[in-house]
């Protein structure tokens, strides 16, 4: 059987297969959560969103320690009903102070974009990651 070298010391070969084997701090730790609520007369301009807000909001904070933004759009439910969220987004960081320093900085601009793209406010959360 041939031997395969070592990339490096947080991996190993096993039955043929290189694993991970000691995790590194690459996964966030804390992450901002807001969510777009959806009501009967809401709007949400998901083209503006996606091609100026987002944009904006990744050009902001990455300097500050973002790492990484997931989107999730909300969808009709059984019998058709509304979602809770038109939008529910993540804003992942290392840490609490690089959301804090990116927000103290850039917080009032990105929230003065939101009316551009929707006429309800915003619920925002900050979580650590598990």
């Amino acid at each position: 059987m041939a031997k395969h070298p070592e990339t490096s010391g947080n991996y190993r070969w096993f039955r043929g297969a290189l694993l991970l084997t000691k995790l590194t701090n690459t996964r966030p730790m804390v992450r901002l959560t807001v969510l777009y609520p959806k009501t009967d007369n809401s709007q949400f301009d998901l083209t503006y969103y996606l091609a100026k807000h987002i944009p904006l909001v990744k050009e902001r904070l990455t300097p500050y320690g973002l790492v990484g933004v997931d989107m999730q759009e909300g969808l009709a439910g059984a019998a058709d009903s509304q979602p809770l969220y038109a939008m529910i987004t993540g804003l992942a960081f290392n840490t609490a102070d690089e959301l804090d320093r990116g927000m103290t900085t850039h917080g009032a601009e990105l929230l003065g974009d939101i009316p551009n793209f929707t006429g309800v406010q915003p619920i925002t959360q900050v979580c650590r990651v598990l």
